[in-house]
């Protein structure tokens, strides 16, 4: 799975099933590629927020680590 950030105006906006239909994670997904959704609430595009930007960084490892392993 992708990373995709989420931001809080977005989630608020845009049911978590819509993500799905949004280009860059339907078209990963159905070229077989793993797509995973991370949400950052109370977040906006530029990740102004200490905490999210932490969470961003977390995540984006921890999907590298997982999907990417070094040898």
């Amino acid at each position: 799975m992708g990373l995709l950030p989420g931001n809080a105006a977005l989630a608020a906006e845009l049911p978590v099933a819509a993500y799905g239909r949004l280009p860059s994670v339907s078209h990963i997904a159905l070229a077989g590629g793993d797509v995973e959704l991370v949400t950052l609430a109370a977040e906006d595009h530029w990740l102004s927020r200490g905490p999210t930007r932490v969470q961003m960084l977390e995540a984006t490892v921890a999907f590298l680590e997982k999907h990417n392993p070094a040898k």
